[in-house]
């Protein structure tokens, strides 16, 4: 069990032929491995409550966001300048906005669904396109302070 709190990252397959796959190369880089000790780990969001943990006994403030009791709207990449807001939809993403305005790190977790992140999360990371007008404002302003 050690082993697999070491790993720091262990990336979850759907397909089950002979077994999953992580179990497959885990059996085989582990000793005593056993498919049961990943499950505890993975069961609903442990990794990332792990992650937090780690980072409030370093005195760390944290919060999650779950994607899934959110109602977000799809982007529509639609180009306008939604200034003074984020974004010109009103809906859920604004908890998330509010908490990567007053974040310093973000910790995100989702599962792996064809070789990518889940719905919920490709919808929350399409929505932060219009926050690109913000960051290149930031990076041109952190350029300036560096000359």
């Amino acid at each position: 069990m050690e082993a697999l709190k070491q790993l720091e990252c262990v990336q979850t397959g759907l397909i089950n032929v002979v077994h999953r796959n992580q179990h497959l190369v885990l059996h085989n880089r582990v000793d005593d491995y056993h498919s049961a000790y990943l499950e505890d780990l993975l069961y609903e969001d442990r990794l990332v409550s792990e992650m937090l943990n780690g980072a409030q006994s370093q005195g760390a403030e944290t919060s999650k966001i779950y994607l899934n009791d959110l109602s977000i709207k799809p982007s529509q990449s639609c180009g306008v300048d939604p200034h003074p807001k984020f974004c010109l939809f009103d809906d859920d993403v604004q908890t998330f906005y509010d908490a990567l305005d007053s974040c310093d790190a973000i910790v995100l977790g989702s599962p792996v669904y064809f070789d990518t992140v889940n719905a919920q999360t490709k919808l929350m990371i399409d929505r932060c396109n219009c926050l690109m007008v913000y960051l290149k404002g930031l990076m041109e302003l952190m350029a300036l302070r560096k000359g």
